[in-house]
């Protein structure tokens, strides 16, 4: 009889332990599921943010043309006219 009481504790303590981990794993499906949102929310900021910069940078390299553009023409009407405008 006391063998029979022993085993149905050690089940008892095996069915909790069970419980345990189940509401463990629950929550770290949880937890993952808000973390993989939240990584794609941050990415999608960052490729946003990324795709910003780049047009930018596109824009400025743009201007910085044209200006070494105008200053290599006004070198060289400086030359052709002796420095003489």
């Amino acid at each position: 009889m006391e063998m029979l009481r022993a085993l149905e504790q050690k089940i008892e303590s095996l069915v909790e332990l069970i419980k345990r981990q189940k509401e463990e794993t629950i929550n770290l499906v949880d937890e993952n599921r808000e973390l993989s949102s939240r990584i794609n929310q941050l990415e999608s900021a960052l490729l946003h943010e990324a795709k910003k910069v780049e047009l930018e940078l596109k824009e400025e390299r743009s201007a910085t043309r044209q200006v070494v553009d105008e200053i290599i023409k006004n070198i060289d009407d400086l030359i052709e006219n002796g420095g003489v405008r």
